[in-house]
This record gives structure tokens, C-alpha cells and sequence, in this order.
């Protein structure tokens, strides 16, 4: 309560003590001399005589007064409020049986007493005394003819609220106040209850994560609490006088126009859903409660409360898509998957039937067990019981039988769980009879893996020896000349070297350790090289002939490849006759014409080289035929054969876009065609020995690095002939020192692959940093499979086998020198390469900058826009995610950037056929496509041709 408010109460309370107190003075109530606080204060208007004819003048004046007096006594001891009198010193006067209740003291335990010793509170009596002074000298006071709220004591000394309204009148000269009170403790009771129920509304409105609204019938906003900021961005303030419907998401339109017709129908909705957008356009969910306003029984317009849920509608969706997805997976599931509950099967997936052949309502009548072997039946009941207990087992191995009696191996595995309340089993069966045969069939493929890991291990040192022979008698009979005696005796010894380097190959090639290389092939070359060796593979009771075509065409595949066809189609013939018989290879040059694929093979009309293998065994029937090419199918017995030849050459013959053609009976033979595509490619320069005269020769300076104390030798005294500075090193930590302390320039690096400490890849990358414009030749004599490790096929690398002969190598050295040469003319030109792909970058701007090209590389558009050092390139090549936004953004900047330079996109082999290059450079705004990998050499040619250098 206000001080002044104090002020005001304790004035007026002064100011009707004065009046109680000249009340006692005068009778002004009894006497009818009191004039009311209406009149003119401080004048009192005097009542008028009256003089009756039939009375006494002073019966006259007191008949009167006790009439008025017997009349408020009633309406005072009637009255439901409080009413006292207290005159101007503040004496209570007069006090109502209505006092007596709510203020707990009698009428004589209060009259003539001081009003606020009573019924004040003592923390206003200041207040008060200054106030009854001030009503006392002028019969003022600031609470008259106003209803005021303040507190009051009880007898019992409790405090409470009161209503106050407060007059004064004049009675004898003297001022009274006349106080009505009223007992408001209850209302106030009840007002602080509703107060903080609405606090407790507000609360509660302003600090929910739901955000509560109401509407008129239209749908517009008429209330919206401050959570609605949280949850859509806007204020409250925003979106009243808005109708909601503008927010909702178009999708969902039509389902918010039905809640509202429900809603204004009379219906309530609960935890319906509705998509609406937010401030920044996102859609949100939202879970409704809400129902009808009423007003008279009318709908007058919609309020409830909105949750969002976008969260958890999109949890929902993931436990949905979840649920199907592990749904698909059961049902879908390679494995049987059962849940084996009381010797029951009280769940299974479509598996289950398709292998033990009953249906879902048979298998959900059969004990589990009837489906196992009798003689695995104790196994599978002791694994069972076992994971009901909740014991963790391995897999278990055991025997099934299907409906049809059918018997095959199973893998199980299991795991305790609770179904319907109750433990059971969840097992996962496999059928693994096909896997057993399997790895049977791979333990005899094992054994032929061997030979190749053996082979491998002895390749590089055999090799080396074969070079050192090779090249010796080589240069021995070069310095000899063909009338020397023993010249003959040399290339005896040449030849049977060169005969050893190809068995070599063979035995890698039989165990397929080679990497596939394809060149131009003479099929009857190939197999006349073998007839040695397969006289020594058929054995002396098989008659081997052939009729190989004279002018037979070339074709192009992998030596090697083809020398494991037409040995495995040997020994398969072999094995087709135990007792001996006949088999005959015949070659022959094949025209196929248009539609003859449509009757016969599924081949391409054009030229072929067909290779036939015929022999007198024992045939096959149909069945058989329809399964020969299939991985380790074999008809053979356990232990002789691996069913993995004539896959691997259905699968050779497929990569050289051939065909394989099989002609059996059984008892009669069988005959294979093999039709190979015919080369327009010339056939390969000749190997042999050749003139001096012919050898190509040089003047550059060559760094060797051979750690073969014999090889090296032999290979310096070669490059030595072709008139090479020759750089000799033991290691690759010897080629280091000697490359530093060289005072000139070193043109080639001729290294082997594989040597301790440091293999050739790594030593040319430690040495092509001083030296920039070396070349690299590598050489080794391991597999293909063991050289591959260290990526040295492919990217334009220089490579040569051991063992080699002498022009072999100086032509390898001469061509690897001159093509760098070749690559020196740039014309000054400067190309800039874009491409996030770390590796890729780097390799491509080292080979355009050995070429010549002034080169700079960029990871990005971003990267590449900016100021260049190199200037305007004159090409650009930059990588671009096909056919996205993105690349083409990319092509578009650098074209702004710089209009006069070539462009050429940089994408993926992967990702687009080969045939569509020119409408994708058309999209891509690029004036050509290179595609990724690409070989640097075929790059190099392209990017000459784009420049016109």
C-alpha cells in the first residue's frame, strides 16, 4: 500500500474521531441539529422548526427523533456490513451488532474507546495520528465519498482486508466520520487465487514447448503464445490478424481446410498432423489438440495447442523405413532365419521354405528336429539346448533332410531371446553343401597356386642368369661375325637361352602370375613354341598332330594368355583319354557374314582366326556340355581336378571379345573352335640377333642400377656398345652419391624394380627432383604380379623383361630418349590444370612439363581464376564432376576468365560410355573430353593436336 494512501486513511480516520467526539457535546443525532456534509462545510444549515397544533412543542421534537432513530437502529443492526461512529478525537461512538461479528469485540468493549488501539495496524499509526489531527481542525480528509481497500486487526489480532467507505458529518459543531467496512478477506482470497491461477496460465503459456493459438471461424489468428517464435521464427505480434492457413505447407492445404470444417462442425481433433512452413520456408511438423469455442452455444471460432514434431515424425519415418528395411532383409535374407520356441518353429522367412521344401503351415507344425539328419539329431538338441540357456556357441555343422528327402549340409549359428514373453531361440541357417564342394575343389587349386609361388620366387634370379648367358653370346657373336667357327655354337647358345626365357614364361603364364599384355600374335608360332612341351605334358600313348593354316591371320591378345588356352585345352583332351587316342590342332583364317551369328554364335560378322582342338575321348553328354565353363565343375575324381581350366579359358577368350564353340557326344570325342578376333595391326618387329650396323646408338649418359654383380656388367658393356656414357651402381644408395657428385647431365635412369633398401620407382622419385629431365627405363625379371606392386605398369612407364638381348635393350633405350626428345617442342606453349584429385594433378602437370610446357596446377575453379604466374594459359585441362552444375559453372568462370585458351574436361570413364564425347563436350561448353585413366602418351598427342605443336 502506497504512503500516500496511508496519509489519506489516517486523515480521515482524525477527521471522524473530531466529529464522534462533538457528537457527545451536542446531541445532533437525537435533535435532529446535524446537517449533512452535503451543505456548504463549516455552515451548517440549521432544520427548521415545526409547530404542531394538537402537540406539546417538546413531544413535538422528540417523537420525531426517536422515529428516526428506532429506524437506523434497524437498518443497522440489520446491515450485513460494519458501521461505526467516531468522533473528531477518534473514539468509537457507535458500533453495529455487523462490527461485533467481523471485528470479534462488543459494542461495550468498544464505545468510547480509540479507534486505532482497536483496529489499526500498528505500522500505520504515524500515519494515522496525522490524519485525525488534520480532520479534527478542518473536518477534511481525502478518503471521503471513496471506497477504499486496506487491512485490519481482529480481536484475535489476525489481520484481514477490509472495505472501507467513509463520510463525515457535523453534529453539534463537532465533525464525526460515519465508516461502512466490509469483510473482503474471502474475495481477496479468491482474487489472489485467480490471480495466480493466471499467473500460472501465463506461466505456463509463455514457457511451454508447445505453442497455443486460437482462432476466429475463418481461421484467423486472434492469439498466439511466445513459443511460437521457437518453433516457426515468428513473433506472436506477426502473425495475429494473419489467417493460418497462409502458413500452412501447399502439400497440406487440403488437410488443414478439413481439421477446420471438422473443428467449426463441433468436433473436436487430437494428435492430428500438419505440415506448415517456417520464416526461413522450412517445413515443420505438427501435432494438434484443439476443439470448438463456444459462445451460445455457437462456434465461434478454434483454440488449441500445436507440438512440434518434426523430429520425431522423422524418427518415425526412420524406425519405418528401419523396420522394412530389416523386414526386406529378413524376407529377402540368403539364410534361412527360424525362431525355434517348445521344439517349434514359431517364426521362419521364405527361405526356410524354399529349402526344406514345405509350406509356412507345415513348417509351424513340425518339431524343428524332424528336419535333421538321424545322425545329427543329438548334435542339433545339445546346440539348441545349449543357446537357451543362453550359453554362446560357435557355428554349428550339421546334415538336413527336405521334403523330398533331399540331404544337404547347413551351417547354424544362434543366440538366446525372449518371444511373446517367453525364451526361444533365433538361428540363422546356411546352406553350405555347395561351399563344402567348394573348398574341397580349392584345396586342389591351392596345389596349382603353389607352383606358381614357386615359379614366381625363382623368376628373377633364373632370369638374371638368362640374361647374362643371353647377352654374352650375344655380343660374343656380334664381335665374332657369322664365318667365326664357333659362331654357330653361340647362337646355339643364344637360342636356348632365349628358349629358357620362354619356358619361364610359360610355367608363370600356366600359373597365371602375369599381368595381361596384349600384342599382335601368330597363333601358329605360339604353337610351335609349345609342341615340346606338350609331347611332355600328353605323355607317349597320345598321338599329337597339327594342321596349322600358312597365310593364317594375326590377332592381338596376351602371349601369355594364349599359350595357357591351348594348354589347357590339351590337358583337358588328355584327361578325356585314359587309355590313349588321338588329338589334332588345326588353325584356319574364318570369314563370319551378316545374320550368321543369328543361327550359330553370337559373334560380330568380320574376319577371324579360328583354333580348333580335336580329340577321340569319351565325350560328354549335354547335361555336362551346358556346365564345362563353370568355375571347378569337373568330372574328374576327388584329388585330379581343379575345375578351373576351361573357365579360365572361356574367360581369356571373352576378354579378346572371342567366342568358344563345343561340339560332344558321348563315346564320340569332342571338338572345341575357339574364333578370335583377326588383327589389323602388323605383326612385331623380329627379336633375333641382327647386324651391328643395325643396332640404334647414342651419346647420352645413362645411370645403371642393377645389383646383380654379372647382369650389371653384362648391361654396361650393351649400353657401352650403343655408344652410352654408361653410370654404373651396385644400389640404389650408390646411384644417389654418384648422381650428386656428377658434374653433367644424366639423360636416363636404366634401374631395377626390386632391390633392398630402396626398390627403382622410389630411387627415380628421390632423383627426378635435381634432375628433371631424366627418363626412366625399368627392368626387371620378377612376375608381373610382384612388379604391379610398385606401379610400374601403366602412366606411360618405360619397361623391359629380363632377360633381353642386345638390341632389345639399345632399342628400348633409343626409343624412351627419343621420345622424350619428341615431346621438347612446345612451342613456348602454357597450360593450366585443374583437378582436386591430388595424385592425378601432379602426375599430369609433371608429364606436360617434361614435355616442355610451361605448367601450373589449381585444386579448384576458385584456385584457378585467380592471378596466374604462367599468364593467360593456351590450354586448360580441368576435372569436372560430369554432367553437375558444378563442372559446367567451372568451365563457364575459366572461359570468362580466359577467352582465348583451349579446354578440355578432364571426367570419368567410369560414369559415361566412351561413345558420347562430343555431346558431353558440347554440354559441358568444353571443346573436347578426355576421359580418366588415361595413358599419358595417348594424352600428350591429344594436347599437341589441340595446340597445333
Amino acid at each position: 500500500m502506497r504512503s500516500s494512501d496511508l496519509s489519506e486513511i489516517e486523515g480521515t480516520q482524525e477527521r471522524v474521531g473530531k466529529q464522534m467526539r462533538r457528537s457527545k457535546k451536542s446531541s445532533s443525532i437525537s435533535g435532529y441539529t446535524a446537517t449533512s456534509q452535503n451543505g456548504r462545510r463549516g455552515k451548517p444549515n440549521r432544520s427548521p422548526s415545526v409547530n404542531h397544533p394538537n402537540h406539546d412543542p417538546e413531544i413535538l421534537e422528540t417523537q420525531p427523533r426517536r422515529g428516526s432513530e428506532d429506524k437506523f437502529r434497524k437498518i443497522s443492526d440489520s446491515a450485513r456490513d460494519a458501521i461505526l461512529i467516531m468522533d473528531q478525537v477518534g473514539r468509537i461512538s457507535y458500533w453495529n451488532p455487523a462490527a461485533e461479528h467481523i471485528f470479534g469485540y462488543t459494542a461495550e468493549e468498544t464505545l468510547g474507546r480509540e479507534l486505532h488501539s482497536l483496529l489499526v495496524p500498528e505500522r500505520y499509526y504515524a500515519a494515522y495520528r496525522a490524519g485525525l489531527a488534520r480532520f479534527r481542525e478542518t473536518g477534511q480528509g481525502p478518503v471521503e465519498d471513496k471506497t477504499l481497500e486496506l487491512s485490519a486487526l481482529r480481536k484475535d489480532g489476525t489481520e484481514f482486508s477490509i472495505e472501507l467507505s467513509v463520510s463525515s458529518v457535523n453534529i453539534g459543531n463537532e465533525w464525526n466520520a460515519v465508516g461502512i467496512l466490509r469483510d473482503i478477506s474471502d474475495r481477496k482470497q479468491t482474487e489472489e487465487r485467480l490471480k495466480a491461477s493466471e499467473e500460472k496460465f501465463r506461466l505456463l503459456t509463455e514457457t511451454s514447448i508447445d505453442f497455443i493459438f486460437q482462432t476466429d471461424r475463418e481461421g484467423v489468428i486472434q492469439y498466439c503464445s511466445p513459443s511460437l517464435h521457437q518453433i516457426l521464427g515468428y513473433e506472436p505480434q506477426q502473425v495475429t490478424g494473419t489467417n493460418f492457413l497462409d502458413y500452412v505447407a501447399v502439400s497440406d492445404v487440403l488437410n488443414a481446410v478439413e481439421l477446420l470444417q471438422s473443428l467449426l462442425s463441433g468436433n473436436r481433433i487430437n494428435l492430428a498432423e500438419i505440415l506448415v512452413l517456417s520464416k526461413e520456408g522450412a517445413q515443420v511438423a505438427l501435432e494438434l489438440n484443439a476443439a470448438p469455442v463456444l459462445k451460445d452455444h455457437l462456434v465461434v471460432g478454434v483454440q488449441g495447442v500445436a507440438r512440434n514434431i518434426t523430429e520425431r515424425a522423422r524418427t518415425q519415418r526412420m524406425l519405418e523405413e528401419s523396420e522394412e528395411k530389416y523386414r526386406s532383409l529378413v524376407e529377402n535374407a540368403d539364410d534361412v532365419i527360424f525362431i525355434f520356441q517348445d521344439n517349434r518353429i514359431k517364426f521362419h522367412n521364405k527361405k526356410a521354405q524354399e529349402l526344406t521344401g514345405y509350406s509356412a503351415g507345415e513348417l509351424a507344425d513340425l518339431p524343428f528336429i524332424d528336419l535333421v539328419h538321424p545322425d545329427d539329431k543329438e548334435l542339433a538338441k545339445s546346440a539348441h539346448q545349449r543357446r537357451l540357456g543362453g550359453e554362446p556357441l560357435p557355428r554349428q555343422t550339421y546334415r538336413v533332410r527336405s521334403r523330398e528327402n533331399r540331404e544337404f549340409w547347413v551351417e547354424t549359428s544362434g543366440v538366446r531371446i525372449t518371444w511373446e514373453g517367453r525364451p526361444a531361440v533365433l538361428s540363422f541357417v546356411r546352406d553350405i553343401t555347395e561351399r563344402r564342394a567348394l573348398e574341397s575343389q580349392l584345396r586342389q587349386a591351392q596345389k596349382m597356386e603353389a607352383i606358381g609361388q614357386l615359379a614366381g620366387g625363382i623368376a628373377h634370379d633364373f632370369n638374371n642368369v638368362l640374361a647374362v648367358i643371353t647377352g654374352y653370346s650375344e655380343t660374343m657373336m656380334n664381335e665374332m661375325g657369322r664365318h667365326h667357327p664357333l659362331h654357330h655354337m653361340l647362337e646355339e647358345i643364344f637360342s636356348a637361352g632365349q628358349r629358357a626365357a620362354r619356358l619361364t614364361r610359360q610355367l608363370l603364364t600356366f600359373s597365371r602370375r602375369q599381368e595381361c599384355r596384349p600384342r599382335v600374335l601368330d597363333l601358329n608360332t605360339e604353337i610351335i613354341d609349345l609342341q615340346n612341351m606338350l609331347h611332355r605334358l600328353i605323355g607317349e600313348d597320345i598321338d599329337l598332330q597339327t594342321d596349322l593354316c600358312d597365310d593364317l591371320l594375326k590377332v592381338k591378345a596376351d602371349q601369355g594368355q594364349m599359350q595357357q588356352v591351348i594348354m589347357n585345352l590339351v590337358v583337358n583332351a588328355r584327361d578325356a583319354m585314359p587309355d590313349g587316342g588321338r588329338m589334332v590342332i588345326r588353325t584356319a583364317n574364318i570369314h563370319i557374314p551378316g545374320g550368321y551369328g543369328h543361327h550359330q554364335l553370337d559373334i560380330k560378322p568380320g574376319s577371324y582366326v579360328m583354333l580348333a582342338l580335336r580329340d577321340t575321348g569319351c565325350g560328354m553328354d549335354e547335361e555336362t556340355r551346358n556346365r564345362i565353363f563353370e568355375p571347378f565343375f569337373t568330372t574328374k575324381e576327388a584329388g585330379r581336378g581343379t575345375g578351373l581350366g576351361l573357365s579360365t579359358v572361356y574367360g581369356i577368350v571373352k576378354d579378346c571379345e572371342g567366342h568358344v564353340w563345343v561340339y560332344t557326344e558321348p563315346g564320340k570325342g569332342t571338338t572345341f573352335k575357339i574364333y578370335l578376333p583377326a588383327s589389323e595391326e602388323g605383326a612385331p618387329a623380329e627379336t633375333s640377333a641382327q647386324r651391328p650396323s643395325e643396332i640404334p646408338i647414342g651419346s647420352e649418359t645413362i645411370l645403371l642400377v642393377e645389383d646383380d654383380p654379372a647382369l650389371r656388367k653384362i648391361v654396361s658393356q650393351m649400353l657401352e656398345r650403343g655408344q652410352y656414357e654408361v653410370l654404373e651402381a651396385e644400389d640404389p644408395e650408390e646411384a644417389i652419391r654418384i648422381a650428386e657428385g656428377h658434374q653433367g647431365n644424366i639423360d636416363l635412369l636404366v634401374t631395377d624394380v626390386v632391390m633392398p633398401k630402396m626398390s627403382g620407382p622410389e630411387l627415380f622419385r628421390h632423383l627426378e627432383g635435381p634432375l628433371p629431365e631424366m627418363k626412366v627405363l625399368y627392368m626387371s625379371g620378377y612376375t608381373d604380379e610382384a612388379i604391379e606392386h610398385h606401379g610400374i605398369f601403366g602412366a606411360g612407364r618405360a619397361f623391359i623383361d629380363k632377360p633381353f638381348s642386345l638390341r632389345e635393350v639399345l632399342c628400348k633405350v633409343r626409343g624412351v630418349l627419343d621420345e622424350h626428345s619428341r615431346k621438347k617442342d612446345p612451342a613456348g606453349k602454357s597450360i593450366l590444370v585443374v583437378d582436386r584429385d591430388d595424385p592425378y594433378r601432379r602426375m599430369t602437370a609433371r608429364f606436360l612439363a617434361q614435355s616442355g610446357y610451361e605448367v601450373e596446377e589449381a585444386r579448384d575453379a576458385k584456385q584457378a581464376v585467380q592471378e596466374s604466374r604462367i599468364g593467360p594459359p593456351d590450354l586448360i585441362l580441368t576435372e569436372v564432376p560430369l554432367l553437375e552444375t558444378e563442372g559446367i559453372e567451372t568451365i563457364r568462370a575459366l572461359r570468362d576468365k580466359y577467352p582465348s585458351a583451349r579446354i578440355a574436361a578432364l571426367a570419368d570413364a567410369r560414369r559415361t560410355a566412351p561413345t558420347d564425347s562430343p555431346q558431353l563436350a558440347a554440354r559441358l561448353g568444353a571443346d573436347c573430353v578426355f576421359r580418366k585413366p588415361f595413358e599419358l602418351g595417348k594424352l600428350g598427342e591429344a594436347v599437341r593436336d589441340l595446340l597445333g605443336s
